[in-house]
């Protein structure tokens, strides 16, 4: 096995891990908003730093996009914006046909709406945030989660095949 197949998994399980945490604190919030619950309450510093980090993963994603459109030439951040922007289509495509953005700048629309909800959330303006546009934030960190958890389940069919092969 080559050292990068050890730092993609690691990249796969923290990641995964990120949007499964997420995902459970947006569902949190969407009750604390059905509630009217003060949204200070719900964000203490661990939560800060679970939005901090979706955060700098959405931007990623936007890089990528960036990148593979042209928009950017820079490479530095864009190998990790492709691969962020790579687990987000495949995300994407797990969504329902009728919400799923329909072009590119749909596509440019939908994940500044998801960072947008998340930029709200860190400043405490969880009465500023749509419900639906929470509630889609939700749902794709959770499926982002599946997409991740899908390739842990591949990682570790592919280990126990590497162990029965010695």
């Amino acid at each position: 096995m080559s050292a990068d197949f050890f730092i993609d998994q690691a990249s796969v399980y923290t990641n995964g891990l990120l949007a499964a945490t997420t995902s459970k604190l947006l569902a949190t919030c969407l009750i604390a908003k059905g509630q009217k619950t003060n949204i200070d309450i719900v964000l203490g510093s661990e939560n800060e730093i679970i939005l901090e980090n979706a955060r700098h993963f959405l931007t990623n994603i936007l890089n990528g996009q960036q990148f593979i459109s042209g928009k950017t030439k820079q490479v530095a951040p864009s190998v990790e914006g492709i691969i962020a922007f790579n687990y987000a289509i495949q995300t994407i495509e797990s969504i329902g046909k009728e919400k799923r953005p329909s072009d590119v700048a749909g596509l440019l629309l939908f994940f500044e709406e998801i960072l947008s909800v998340l930029d709200k959330l860190s400043e405490s303006k969880l009465a500023d945030i749509a419900e639906d546009n929470l509630n889609m934030t939700n749902q794709f960190f959770a499926r982002l989660a599946d997409v991740f958890l899908d390739k842990v389940q591949t990682f570790s069919r592919s280990e126990a095949k590497i162990f029965q092969a010695m």
